[in-house]
């Protein structure tokens, strides 16, 4: 694209030279810079031309260029942003990404550059941002995002949060189906209308679905409303409703107009590197420009995707421009077929060696074990791995750091190759409401979903859609009619102990740290700021942890000719299998982030490179410097002050390869060691049930006898945590 300097605004000039944000509102047609201090700050009539720049690793500078639409603003402005969104994107070279933002559908890319939120104002430039301000403050509902809506009842759900902006107090609604992510989201929300709007200076509640007017915040939220009153089912709104989906139309502009191009099947051989095209998905428009094209041609294919989405009401689907070499993931899967790019040409030092050679036959062992799992569940795996190369057995080594080398291989090759899972989903939501309609519309849905997963073609694409849709619908009536069943029943004179029975649960499900958020110090202070918190959670363990509890080793003999070398002895395979065999599948890694099922995963080749990286931690007396990091999550125990961490049980994730380190010795020590009969728990074989049967049978026999039995109950305070290291 050849371009000169006048063809560009010098508004534009020297934009996007370092990593940040810069902002332009469009005032009578041209760009204008507003200050730091005003970003976020949106007004309904105007349009703005926002630039990110991201630095890579690299150094290297990336660009995502938003044009943002109030809902007021007029036709001429959005073409102008549009237009002047190509000009910047020409005066930074032209490989940007451009997206087409409208107030109250922005992208999620977009939204996270402003945090917490955006809550446009009234008015705009051309009215000379007098926007409304009435002289007492107005009663206001938002949703969580920042959205304002209708103050009115028939607003809230029990699916998401809702925050109610009054003179002297700020409430939060949590609905009853709302997640944990989605009420820390609501709690910086409210942040944010507490500073911008109150000068810091109001109350704050938070108000539970469910929970009537027994406590006085909830009757005085509730009496904003006119008083409780079940609320009703979820209305479908527009912003409900899902965007029309349909295959992906390919369109040529010529002399800015789009004409479609009629054909079976899009390959990318239908792009032409002279021209500008449409590709219209429904939800996603994407404008894609040749290398070759002119600065004019630009700005009329973007100004046709403009005319499209306003031609066809559809004002939630997003324009994203991309530039011909620089396409993004989701532009190329609309095709059919799109060549791959060659691979980045490798430097001689460089060429042949993958993840350090003398580690490849542990990784291709561990990998071809993951790849027979896979052929035994059905799945095509021919081709995937070549021959295991010849190569030396891998040698456990740890560097002059300390760090056990080859587990990071082993991380790095099995991220690359086999990828990594989401985790579990979040937590929190609730499903007593479920029926068997609800699961069998679920379980089509799901199978509809793999369908689609194995061959992704426009069928089973809207296959999938019905079913969700469906799944949706029955999961919304299944909840509401629930819902309406419990209001109903607490509304009768038995219901009032199913009201208790509900305030106490919920009492309890409060009791995690996931809504404990402070916690007290030494002198029963609240520390509430995440520095402090940190801090104190931190002092507290160290204490717990290396306190001194004055035991005397003195009286211990440690003379050399009584230390009894069995225990020094070379640590065999079969040690090592044994224990392996002990430990437990599903546990929570440490931070080396390797599970105990990959060593079970690489038999009797794991074996061998774990006995000897065992043998060699007994010869040098080094142990790798992962297995001295672990992470401590407290626990509570559900008893005494949810604020004082000495209520909490600290629980360790430590590296598994170390636990079973670990597990070998302790096997050993077991072997040695003689523990009295007396002992019950942590041993083979007594269990603590077996002690509470023989002190019933005890207890019983002297009650027959008719004389007295005296019993005794410690309780030993941190007895796990005050292990006499000296002595050991």
């Amino acid at each position: 694209m050849s371009i000169s300097m006048r063809d560009l605004d010098p508004a534009f000039k020297g934009a996007g030279q370092k990593a940040g944000l810069e902002i332009w509102r469009i005032e009578n047609f041209n760009p204008v810079p507003i200050p730091q201090s005003s970003y976020g700050k949106f007004f309904t009539g105007d349009s703005y031309v926002i630039l990110k720049t991201t630095a890579s690793k690299s150094g290297a500078l990336r660009h995502d260029i938003h044009y943002w639409l109030g809902k007021d603003t007029s036709q001429d402005e959005a073409g102008a942003a549009a237009i002047k969104t190509v000009e910047l994107d020409a005066s930074l070279g032209g490989w940007a990404v451009q997206y087409r933002e409208v107030q109250g559908h922005e992208t999620e890319k977009f939204l996270s550059y402003f945090k917490p939120c955006i809550i446009p104002q009234e008015g705009g430039a051309a009215s000379g941002f007098k926007h409304v301000e009435a002289e007492e403050h107005k009663t206001r509902l938002f949703v969580c995002k920042g959205k304002h809506i209708t103050f009115a009842r028939s607003s809230l759900n029990h699916d998401d949060i809702f925050i109610l902006d009054t003179k002297s107090k700020i409430f939060q609604f949590n609905g009853s189906n709302s997640s944990i992510q989605e009420r820390a989201k609501a709690l910086e929300v409210v942040q944010y209308v507490k500073d911008t709007y109150h000068d810091g200076k109001c109350e704050i509640a938070s108000i539970e679905d469910g929970k009537l007017m027994a406590d006085s915040e909830s009757g005085e939220f509730w009496g904003c409303f006119g008083g409780f009153a079940p609320l009703p089912r979820r209305t479908v709104s527009d912003d409900d409703k899902p965007a029309d989906s349909h295959p992906p139309k390919l369109l040529c502009v010529d002399k800015g107009k789009a004409e479609p191009i009629e054909t079976d099947s899009l390959t990318k051989e239908f792009l032409d590197t002279n021209k500008c095209y449409i590709l219209d998905c429904g939800l996603e428009v994407f404008a894609w420009m040749g290398r070759n094209t002119s600065l004019d041609e630009r700005k009329s294919a973007s100004v046709a995707a403009d005319e499209l989405i306003r031609g066809t009401g559809r004002p939630k689907s997003h324009i994203i421009r991309v530039i011909e070499g620089f396409e993004t993931v989701m532009f190329k899967s609309k095709f059919d077929s799109w060549p791959q790019a060659s691979d980045a040409p490798m430097s001689e030092e460089g060429r042949g060696k993958v993840a350090g050679c003398h580690y490849v036959p542990l990784i291709l062992s561990l990998l071809g074990n993951f790849l027979a799992l896979l052929k035994r569940q059905g799945l095509d795996v021919k081709g995937l791995v070549k021959s295991e190369p010849k190569q030396e057995e891998p040698q456990p080594h740890i560097d002059c750091t300390g760090h056990l080398q080859t587990s990071q291989e082993i991380i790095k090759v099995a991220k690359e190759t086999l990828g990594e899972s989401r985790g579990f989903g979040p937590r929190g939501k609730e499903s007593w409401w479920w029926n068997e309609s609800v699961q069998s519309k679920v379980r089509v849905k799901k199978e509809c979903f793999k369908e689609w997963s194995r061959c992704r073609n426009s069928e089973t694409w809207d296959k999938y859609k019905i079913a969700r849709n469906e799944t949706k619908k029955a999961v919304s009536e299944a909840r509401a009619q629930a819902f309406d069943g419990l209001y109903q029943a607490l509304g009768t004179r038995d219901g009032e102990r199913s009201i208790y029975r509900l305030a106490k649960g919920r009492e309890r499900k409060t009791r995690d740290l996931d809504h404990v958020k402070c916690v007290k110090d030494e002198e029963g202070k609240v520390l509430v700021h995440e520095k402090d918190i940190k801090e104190r959670w931190k002092v507290y363990f160290h204490n717990l942890f290396n306190d001194g509890y004055g035991y005397d080793s003195s009286s211990l003999d440690t003379r050399e000719e009584d230390r009894n070398y069995k225990y020094y002895r070379r640590i065999q395979k079969q040690e090592v299998k044994e224990a392996l065999k002990k430990m437990s599948n599903g546990k929570a890694v440490g931070p080396d982030n390797i599970p105990i099922e990959v060593w079970k995963t690489l038999g009797d080749r794991g074996l061998e490179w774990l006995t000897k990286l065992f043998n060699e931690i007994m010869r040098s007396k080094r142990m790798p410097e992962e297995w001295r990091r672990s992470t401590l999550v407290p626990i509570y125990k559900n008893k005494g002050d949810i604020q004082n961490c000495a209520n909490y049980r600290g629980i360790k994730l430590m590296s598994h390869t170390m636990k079973l380190w670990e597990k070998v010795i302790e096997r050993r020590l077991r072997k040695e060691t003689q523990v009295t009969e007396n002992q019950f728990g942590f041993m083979p074989g007594r269990s603590t049930m077996k002690a509470i049967y023989l002190l019933r049978r005890v207890m019983e026999q002297y009650r027959m006898d008719q004389q007295n039995l005296h019993l005794i109950f410690i309780d030993l305070e941190k007895a796990y945590d005050r292990v006499p290291r000296e002595i050991l």
